[in-house]
């Protein structure tokens, strides 16, 4: 249970942009090594039509699966418990939904680095977009848990619950 807004924001945004960080620094090494020419991929040209299909069906399928549970999650929460219930079933829910797209990404860097692939560059920078419009602020908050007047002035006051 949360005490107020702040406390919530602070939890929540904590591991949101640590999930994030998680897969950025290991995207940037692989970017620069594809830039300085000096790595090469593991797979002959044969082959790698097949694993890209494969890794993108992965990647895929992960994100499909955030969506699908996290769309079930917030079904699932009653309009009638109070703003610090709502907001705790809202960061597990969340939580959850952060660590399989931060699996899609972990995917998506070995893919990188298994076809030297700039393709996965692509699909990494749209993971992060996407990262970028579900970002856990206020409004996508309230939007999403789709709270009362009551209970959005009861979350802008501040005051503990």
């Amino acid at each position: 249970m949360f005490r107020n807004w702040v406390t919530f924001y602070r939890k929540i945004s904590l591991f949101f942009n640590a999930t994030i960080a998680t897969s950025f620094l290991p995207f940037c090494w692989f970017i620069l090594e594809m830039e300085a020419g000096d790595q090469v991929g593991l797979l002959i040209d044969e082959s790698k039509w097949t694993v890209r299909f494969a890794f993108f069906t992965l990647i895929f399928f992960v994100l499909y699966f955030s969506v699908k549970i996290t769309r079930k999650g917030l079904k699932a929460i009653n309009p009638e418990i109070d703003v610090s219930s709502k907001l705790s079933s809202f960061y597990r829910i969340y939580i959850k939904k952060f660590i399989f797209m931060e699996l899609a990404a972990i995917i998506d860097l070995f893919a990188i680095y298994v076809l030297n692939d700039y393709f996965f560059v692509g699909v990494y920078i749209g993971i992060l977009v996407w990262f970028s419009l579900i970002r856990p602020t206020y409004d996508y908050v309230v939007d999403k848990l789709r709270l009362t007047e009551s209970e959005r002035k009861q979350l802008k006051l501040g005051t503990d619950f």
